[in-house]
């Protein structure tokens, strides 16, 4: 029997791990991108003002060190970093010469509104492929090969041939950006007609890779609650076909493909970092690269670090899903 105790301590024990994964990540973030070739301030210009300080061009590159804390030596600057990052400051772009907290920001909504629109269409049209393999059995032969091929094509080179084949053929589908520059909208409406115009393709791209996953998670749980005896009984008793695939069949199948939902959001997240900069899309992804480009390791290890957190925490919602379809199990549900 699964006891309310027993399911505290493994929740417990995975917070625990997942702590530790997060401290070393944390560790890993802060010192790899410091040994990366190359001197970020070698990259930044070196006329740099905000409100603490101001620095002329005839500013010499030991202030420049002094004023991003280089000088000091690492321990030290780690130290000050995790201080700064308790705070919720994450410091300031070398390149951008603006706060990192400010600039994730602006780019974070962007990538997180294709991430969770992509995983719910692929989550939906998952659902109803694996129907229609349920109902039509030679039908599903065909499929199931067919979406377990395309689920191992990388996002990114699927955004590439949306990108040769649609957006240049296509005047409705932009090649990129993620609005239409310098527009002034005549409603609200207009601006959410423009915002979902210009993410089709980056979300077609995503939806094209991650339905393959939820559909083959959705059919082995069909599958395997088709043959129960609540689903067989139902049958017998005449309800209609709808009734038995939503009530029954459906509304059992649901702790794994939420599981499986929250374990997505990782994939995705990395997923559309590459698809960003196929289409120019104005999210962490295109920002992580200029970030790289200039070796402004001070913005790449917050945009690193932002991303794990999300996926720490979806990897934690999908083990508390887990844990009660456990106790559901224990008790015979």
């Amino acid at each position: 029997m699964y006891s309310e105790k027993g399911k505290c301590s493994s929740i417990k024990k995975k917070l625990i791990m997942y702590g530790g994964i997060f401290l070393l990540i944390y560790i890993f973030n802060f010192f790899i991108f410091r040994l990366m070739p190359g001197d970020p301030l070698d990259f930044g210009s070196s006329d740099i003002s905000d409100n603490s300080m101001s620095i002329n061009e005839n500013t010499n590159y030991d202030n420049l060190q002094k004023y991003y804390g280089f000088d000091k030596p690492l321990g030290i600057q780690f130290i000050d970093n995790i201080k700064q990052n308790i705070k919720g400051d994450f410091g300031n772009s070398i390149f951008y010469k603006q706060s990192v907290t400010s600039l994730i920001g602006q780019k974070l909504p962007w990538t997180l509104y294709i991430v969770f629109l992509s995983l719910v269409i692929s989550l939906i049209v998952g659902i109803i492929v694996a129907f229609i393999s349920l109902k039509y059995i030679k039908l599903d032969i065909f499929i199931y090969g067919f979406l377990n091929v395309v689920s191992e094509i990388p996002s990114f080179l699927i955004g590439v041939v949306l990108l040769f084949t649609l957006a240049i053929n296509v005047d409705f589908l932009p090649l990129s950006g993620g609005q239409t520059p310098f527009i002034e909208y005549e409603s609200f409406t207009d601006f959410i007609v423009d915002i979902i115009r210009y993410s089709i393709l980056p979300v077609a791209s995503l939806v094209i890779v991650n339905v393959g996953s939820f559909y083959l998670v959705a059919r082995a749980s069909f599958f395997n609650i088709i043959e129960k005896e609540y689903v067989l009984t139902a049958k017998a008793k005449g309800l209609k076909d709808y009734k038995i695939l939503i009530s029954y069949i459906l509304k059992n199948s649901l702790p794994p493909i939420i599981n499986k939902f929250f374990l997505g959001i990782g994939v995705t997240l990395g997923g559309s970092l590459l698809v960003e900069n196929i289409f120019a899309y104005p999210g962490i992804g295109l920002l992580l690269r200029n970030a790289v480009n200039q070796r402004d390791y001070i913005l790449i290890q917050a945009i690193f670090l932002v991303s794990t957190l999300f996926i720490l925490v979806s990897n934690i919602m999908a083990d508390i899903v887990n844990e009660k379809l456990i106790k559901k199990e224990g008790r015979g549900i």
